[in-house]
């Protein structure tokens, strides 16, 4: 069981009764002003929420099996539980705690002596033990004091002692006077851990314990055998407000300095407001040191209040004497506080400091509290801290880090960041209740100086009192420095010079909508009215949006407009600004409904996919299109397709000869205001390539493209930050050679004529680039440009071995590729020529080839070989692998793969497997093609008798300097076509260096794994015959061979392998050989035969020495011999050989 108890009063003697493991018979108290608090809890009675009561998070204890308390929670968290205790003076606290683990910074308990506050994980003032707590083992048990959610240790235990699975007893003391002693028992016996004097908390309010924990250790908490006693000072002091506040229209909040009693709180009668309002209708208890009084009638503002507040007790029947306090209401209204100056470009300095500010400026007689309110800079929002604008008065908004960097008589409010684009952006300023008090949509036209927008001046407003004006009332500073934050502006003026009132531009929107612009805003209430508009041949619309500080005017009609016919617009009532300045009702406004686009009149002209890192583009990924007419068009309903993503357009249109970007909404104000831009919800490129089409509301493709990183033409810049931009946009077949990165100094071009625009183009013949069998009786051709789709429905421009296709169709989006259908079926080991006459692409090139291809047939291994391989380019440079077709049948690369391997048993294992094409692509008979990931560094570096012999790839499978493997597979890798493993000695000795120099297959028909049938490609060929015949290759035919014996061999007279001997054996006379030594270097350091005529079989020694019959050190030696026959085929052979002395 447990027991609890406070009682005081003068000379009074009380009778308890017995309980299990405690009682107390009688306590005597002399003296009227301390009272005796004690409670001793070890949980017999198997609860924990009676006698006494212990309140938290109840839901993670119990009482276990053993009778103690247990944490018993499943995840992270931190718990508590506490219970009323007053004990301070001359206080004892003793209890056992027990946690299974070895205690951390992210798993320890805290055990309250003393707190002002039930929840123990609130701000509180206080006393309390930590156990654990520590990194590494130095947990100890500590005495701490709390104020706020500060804490100070005044008592440092022994380290170690809670460091592994503590189990202790703990025990405090403090005497009258502030003198605290901490104990520990580990092993049944208390021990001294320090002792400390502090008396700066003088009272207490609850006992409690608090548990910090991961998930694992959830459950390994437990503690047992509370015992708490001392006394406490009775309070006899009055409680007082401490502060009172206006909630709402009809609220008020009051603070009072200690716990009120509820019954004298919620007294009704205890309030009451003059002025009309009376007492509360109801009282809310918020906690139990304050109150919200609501009532009836609403406060009027601005008003002045007088509360009077009487006959409040506290817990202890302390009565408060009658208080009166008077306050203000005053309800901010729209632009009371106004934005007054903007410093969005502060380089270079003309003479503030080198920092963005805003300044905010009140326009009312009363202070306003601007605590929580927001300032709103593009899409970046910025809460205020507790902070006040005096009547009258500015404030300036900027960087807390270099907040001294302006002048200390300056009111000045922090935030961690202050950002503002210098070429405009929209800034928002609103009240804690989310209402917009005032906001700007500035632009770098508002400086109205061009020597002044380039920076280091601030944008002012002009007359604080006509905020009606917009534009037309800011302009750039005058004050020397460049701005005047803090004061007043240095362009105040109470006149206003504005430009007469005018609508500058009347167009047609979709078929439904027209939109009016005006050169500044007028209030909506006028704007909204729709019998202010008429239109000839639609009327008045049917309702009426604004936008654009209402400077946007979007007119909606039942009926839909029509190409071709004139509209005319005219106010029919007179519209006023503020000030009185009217528009012109007479004018009229001629418009025409936009034109419907053809393919390629909008082209997609810029794409900047890669944001990172920034050169000086905004962090946001954007695609530029541009309308290359005179026209207009509309681009409601329009869609962009990214990939697999499709975007639809809002009402949007694009202006003649004119750019637009396409971003994500939330990047809009990341970009100046002059650039017309459209925002999409999501917006995602994918930097190495993605396929982007554009179509019409009707689904007509009116551009398209497919780009790749290789499109930058510049290895630096696929980095990242720049973009990649369109040439010449009214090129509209060329491909890759039409783009490149841009050339911009920050990386791209948004918004404006392209950076690389009338550089020179590489055009490239109009080809076909491939062809292969889709049906019985159908074939894809593929050409390298884009064909005009309505041209080439003509089939009679097409044919194969004499046949004309019956049917011809343009393959969608990119149109550079036709299926064509016959009447009759394709057969096997048969090939076909595919040639077109007079086709043109869509620029007026004439085709300039053909192609041939068949009905492919299974690959079988060794029909496709591995003919050559570049495994360590030059700098710059690109692996690549040459294959040969050595059958008369076609293939399908689509089903093959190039892989590493590695050879398990006899088994070859690919791994590392790369798709060659994902679409259908023929390898023609005895024909040879280059895999690799850019065909145009190869073509650079190397001579190719066939540029477009070429398969370029994502990726190629790893192909090491040293050595390495690759292999030809059936996709299902249960196939292997063609295998090498190479090595790096594999090339000829006398190299200078192996960069840049390939492989070579000699015979076709030997063995690939044979090393003797490779050797590097010859330096007249410039070290490679990419696409065409190998430089070494010969027809196998093998005259014999050449061995070494003993393979390694020590002369030094022993008798015992003291030479080694270079035998031959072949089958041809008359021969000529060379015989050399080649030292580890690749340097000849002997040679035994030259270029002699040997017989078909024989040997020759070498006893080590070199060329001047010196000595060689120890080390491995190539054997290298050459032999010539009559008919001029050579052979070449080398062995290694190990000298040892």
């Amino acid at each position: 069981m447990s027991l609890s108890f406070y009682f005081f009063n003068s000379a009074k003697i009380v009778y308890l009764r017995t309980m299990k493991k405690c009682f107390f018979t009688f306590i005597f108290i002399s003296y009227a002003l301390i009272g005796y608090s004690q409670f001793i809890d070890d949980f017999s009675d198997g609860n924990f929420t009676f006698n006494p009561v212990w309140i938290g998070d109840v839901g993670n204890f119990e009482v276990d099996s053993l009778e103690k308390l247990h944490l018993n929670d499943t995840i992270s968290n931190t718990s508590y539980l506490s219970t009323e205790s007053k004990a301070i003076i001359n206080g004892i606290w003793e209890f056992e705690v027990k946690m299974s683990f070895a205690p951390s910074s992210s798993n320890y308990s805290k055990v309250y002596l003393i707190s002002d506050e039930q929840d123990l994980t609130s701000s509180l003032n206080g006393y309390y033990v930590r156990i654990g707590g520590q990194s590494g083992t130095i947990d100890d048990v500590s005495l701490y004091i709390q104020n706020g959610s500060s804490t100070t240790k005044i008592i440092d235990g022994t380290d170690g002692i809670s460091a592994i699975n503590p189990d202790l007893k703990v025990k405090v003391t403090r005497d009258s006077v502030g003198n605290w002693e901490l104990f520990v028992d580990t092993s049944n016996q208390y021990m001294p851990q320090g002792s400390a004097f502090d008396n700066s908390i003088t009272a207490s309010d609850y006992f409690g314990v608090y548990c910090k924990y991961t998930s694992t250790r959830a459950d390994l908490f437990w503690f047992d055998n509370f015992n708490v006693s001392g006394t406490f000072l009775i309070d006899t002091i009055n409680p007082n407000v401490t502060n009172t506040s206006v909630n709402s229209s009809n609220s008020v909040l009051i603070g009072f300095s200690e716990d009120i009693d509820p019954s004298s709180a919620q007294n009704t009668n205890n309030y009451i407001i003059d002025n009309g309002i009376g007492n509360p209708n109801s009282i809310n208890i918020l906690n139990p040191k304050s109150v919200e009084l609501i009532f009836t009638n609403s406060f009027i503002s601005p008003n002045s209040y007088q509360l009077s507040i009487s006959n409040i007790e506290d817990l202890e029947q302390n009565k408060m004497l009658p208080f009166d306090t008077t306050f203000i209401y005053f309800l901010v209204a729209e632009n009371d506080i106004i934005i007054n100056e903007i410093f969005a470009d502060p380089t270079p300095s003309i003479g503030l400091p080198e920092f963005e500010y805003i300044e905010l400026y009140n326009r009312t007689n009363t202070a306003i509290d601007l605590t929580d309110w927001t300032i709103t800079i593009g899409t970046t929002q910025k809460q205020f801290p507790t902070s006040i604008i005096e009547p009258d008065s500015f404030v300036i908004l900027v960087k807390d880090a270099i907040i001294d960097s302006f002048p200390s008589n300056i009111s000045k409010i922090g935030f961690s960041s202050i950002s503002i684009i210098n070429g405009g952006t929209n800034i928002t300023l609103k009240n804690s209740s989310d209402s917009i008090i005032n906001s700007v949509s500035f632009t770098d036209n508002w400086y109205n100086d061009s020597d002044k927008d380039d920076g280091g001046w601030s944008l002012e407003l002009i007359n604080p009192n006509s905020l009606c004006l917009g534009k037309e009332n800011w302009s750039a500073s005058n004050n020397v420095l460049g701005g005047t934050p803090g004061r007043k502006n240095s362009i105040f003026s109470n006149q206003n010079n504005l430009d007469s009132l005018y609508i500058t531009n009347v167009f047609a929107s979709g078929v439904f909508n027209v939109i009016a612009e005006l050169s500044r805003g007028l209030d909506s209430l006028q704007l909204a009215n729709t019998s202010n508009y008429y239109i000839s041949n639609l009327g008045t619309p049917n309702s009426v949006a604004l936008s654009n500080n209402n400077e946007t005017i979007t007119l909606t009609f039942s009926d839909s407009l029509i190409s071709g016919i004139t509209y005319v617009f005219q106010l029919q009532n007179t519209l006023s600004d503020c000030l009185g300045n009217s528009l012109d009702t007479t004018i009229q406004h001629i418009f025409y409904l936009p034109f419907t686009a053809s393919a390629n009149e909008v082209v997609i002209n810029e794409v900047f996919c890669d944001e990172t890192p920034s050169i000086g583009l905004p962090k946001s990924e954007y695609i530029e299109l541009y309308n290359n007419t005179n026209k207009l068009f509309s681009l409601k309903g329009w869609k962009l397709v990214i990939g697999g993503s499709e975007k639809d357009f809002s009402d949007a249109v694009i202006e003649p000869d004119s750019f637009v970007i396409l971003i994500k909404e939330d990047a809009l104000d990341s970009f100046p205001n002059n650039i017309s831009r459209i925002g999409f919800s999501s917006f995602s490129l994918t930097n190495g390539g993605a396929d982007i089409v554009l179509k019409d509301n009707n689904g007509k493709i009116i551009n398209a493209i497919s780009y790749t990183d290789k499109w930058y033409n510049d290895d630096n810049k696929s980095e990242g930050g720049w973009s990649i931009e369109r040439v010449n946009p009214n090129l509209y077949c060329e491909g890759k050679n039409n783009w490149r990165a841009s050339i911009a100094n920050i990386g791209g071009t948004p918004g404006k004529q392209n950076s690389v625009f009338g550089e020179s183009i590489y055009i490239d013949n109009f080809r076909i680039t491939k062809a292969f069998i889709i049906d019985s009786n159908k074939v894809k051709v593929h050409f390298n440009k884009k064909l005009d789709s309505l041209v080439v429905v003509d089939s009679s421009f097409f044919e194969i071995n004499g046949n004309i296709p019956i049917k011809s169709s343009a393959v969608a989006p990119f149109f550079n590729a036709v299926n064509l259908t016959f009447n009759f079926s394709f057969l096997t080991q048969t090939t076909y020529t595919i040639s077109a006459n007079n086709l043109m692409d869509c620029s007026g090139n004439l085709l300039s080839n053909s192609m041939i291809f068949g009905i492919p047939d299974s690959v079988l291994e060794n029909n496709i070989i591995i003919n050559e391989v570049l495994f360590n380019p030059k700098d710059n440079g690109v692996d690549y692998v040459e294959i040969y077709n050595k059958t008369n049948s076609y293939f399908d690369l689509s089903k093959l793969r190039i892989a590493n391997f590695f050879v398990l048993g006899n088994q070859i294992n690919p791994v590392e497997q790369e798709v060659i094409t994902e679409e259908p692509h023929l390898f023609a008979p005895k024909s040879y093609l280059v895999l690799t990931t850019d065909s145009a560094k190869v073509k650079m570096q190397y001579q190719t008798e066939n540029p477009y012999a070429f398969v370029e790839l994502a990726s190629m499978p790893t192909l090491s300097n040293a050595e390495g493997t690759i292999c030809l597979a059936h996709q299902s890798l249960n196939q292997i076509i063609d295998a090498f493993a190479y090595h790096e000695d594999m090339h000829f000795p006398l190299l200078e260096t192996e960069d840049g120099v390939s492989l070579e297959r000699l015979d076709k028909d030997a063995e690939t794994k044979n090393e003797n049938n490779w050797h590097s490609a010859a330096s007249t060929v410039g070290f490679g015959t990419p696409t065409y015949k190998n430089s070494q290759q010969y027809t196998s035919q093998s005259i014999g061979e050449m061995n070494i014996e003993p393979k390694v061999f020590s002369p030094n007279n022993d008798g015992y392998h003291d030479v080694v001997a270079i035998n031959w054996n072949f089958s041809k006379t008359n021969l000529m050989a060379t015989i050399r030594i080649f030292d580890s270097n690749g340097r000849a350091v002997k040679t035994l035969v030259n270029n002699e005529m040997i017989g078909n079989s024989g040997s020759k020694n070498w006893d080590g020495t070199s060329e001047e019959g010196l000595q060689l050190a120890t080390g491995i030696y190539v054997v290298w011999m050459e032999v010539f026959s009559q008919n001029a085929v050579v052979e070449r052979y080398k062995k290694v050989a190990v000298l040892n002395r």
